[in-house]
């Protein structure tokens, strides 16, 4: 899961962490990337991906690494428990992300069998959110070993230095697909109150038509898909993110857009009500449904303009843990914890992949 220039964002936190890690190693630390860039492909084209990557993978057997760092427990996560294989010595770590184990891995059957054998290699599990932890346990049947989020880095995502007019009254940022509850929205919309509430869509998907085809009625923009830069300009346009994902383990967005200085609105379903404190830097409703939805977005534009401005001001100074920067220095500390482990070192190099198609 890295980007490409098909997709330029996908994968786009592996990117930071690798550059950011490289940052802070010291001189005698060398910090490597194996991966397969995110492109659009068939399932034939899925399966050409694997295999190619598994042939550039050989090369890296015959290097010597103290540990490997595999991103999304996929299909090419046997690649590290196969480097270990001719490095017992060699310590792996897994970031599970939420799609790999409440899409991906079925509970049951030979692909389930093989990854509960294959979680056995790692010494560290680290899914991105607590949501994340009852699934590992059920579907691989281990305890997770510590919660910890892709990051966000705080150099590109802040609040604004002067005041930003806000006329967007909720942001809505990720693919345009029934998982991420964009179906649910749509549905609330028609059931608000206010029927001049202003939306923004930035991403793109199948759902897109569908936001098309409400446009003549309700103020809908789509933004396509925006650079940083730009994602946080919108931040600051907006009142609220609008986060209504039923599948995401954590929701990096609702960070960016708390540090961004961004109340966000999140569902209880999904991880991100973990990054929320009610009333302090956001609010979670209860049920992904349309009419549950509209009353709590009916609330929010409620509130009066000293209450938000107050929210506002609360908001960026939370959840500092979910930092890229911290987050790294949390995986730089185990990796280092991990190679002080090991009885035997050929070498201090840092292999930190990510495996994920």
């Amino acid at each position: 899961m890295y980007p490409s220039s098909e997709l330029p964002y996908s994968g786009i936190f592996v990117k930071a962490q690798y550059e950011y890690l490289q940052e802070i190693a010291e001189d005698n630390e060398k910090v490597d990337i194996f991966c397969m860039r995110q492109v659009i492909s068939s399932k034939l084209g899925s399966y050409m991906k694997y295999i190619l990557a598994y042939l550039r993978f050989i090369p890296k057997l015959f290097k010597s690494y103290d540990v490997i760092h595999v991103h999304f427990y996929g299909m090419l996560a046997p690649a590290a428990v196969l480097y270990k294989a001719f490095h017992p010595r060699t310590k792996l770590l897994v970031t599970m992300h939420g799609g790999d184990i409440n899409d991906d891995l079925p509970a049951s059957g030979m692909k389930n069998k093989l990854f509960r054998k294959w979680i056995k290699s790692f010494d560290k599990i680290m899914p991105v959110g607590q949501a994340l932890h009852q699934p590992v346990m059920d579907k691989l049947g281990v305890k997770p070993d510590h919660t910890l989020c892709a990051g966000v880095d705080k150099r590109k995502f802040y609040p604004p230095q002067k005041a930003v007019e806000k006329d967007i009254d909720f942001l809505v940022v990720g693919s345009f697909l029934p998982v991420k509850g964009l179906d649910v929205l749509l549905s609330a919309i028609p059931q608000m109150d206010n029927s001049t509430a202003t939306f923004c869509f930035v991403g793109n998907g199948p759902l897109e038509s569908s936001i098309k085809s409400m446009q003549n009625e309700f103020n809908l923009e789509i933004a396509g898909n925006k650079t940083h830069d730009e994602l946080r300009e919108l931040y600051w346009r907006s009142k609220y993110l609008l986060f209504t994902s039923r599948g995401d383990a954590f929701g990096l967005v609702v960070t960016e857009a708390i540090y961004s200085g961004t109340p966000a609105i999140v569902c209880a379903n999904g991880g991100a009500q973990h990054q929320i404190s009610e009333g302090n830097n956001g609010f979670i409703y209860p049920a992904n449904e349309p009419r549950v939805l509209a009353k709590q977005l009916n609330e929010c534009l409620a509130i009066s303009n000293d209450e938000y401005a107050l929210l506002a001001q609360r908001t960026p100074k939370t959840n500092a843990e979910f930092s890229l920067q911290n987050v790294c220095s949390t995986f730089l500390t185990f990796y280092r914890k991990l190679h002080c482990e090991s009885a035997s070192v050929r070498s201090k190099n840092i292999e930190y992949g990510s495996l994920n198609p």
